[in-house]
């Protein structure tokens, strides 16, 4: 799954079953993409493991937000 910011949002793209979400924070883009899944797959949340690649946001950005955090 990537993730990257479009507008305001953070895009997530699930190429493996061919979906986009979208979360309000980075924080929440994994939650995000694993709801997407288990819609998409009719199973529960719980059971989705996901792994970000965040390589599409700027390193300078991703810095900025953990330490924000």
């Amino acid at each position: 799954m990537q993730a990257f910011r479009d507008s305001g949002r953070w895009v997530i793209e699930v190429p493996e079953i061919d979906a986009v979400g979208q979360a309000r924070t980075l924080a929440s883009a994994a939650d995000t993409a694993r709801t997407l899944i288990a819609l998409w797959l009719d199973v529960d949340p719980e059971t989705i493991s996901v792994e970000m690649d965040y390589s599409r946001i700027d390193p300078d950005a991703l810095t900025l937000i953990n330490q924000a955090r």
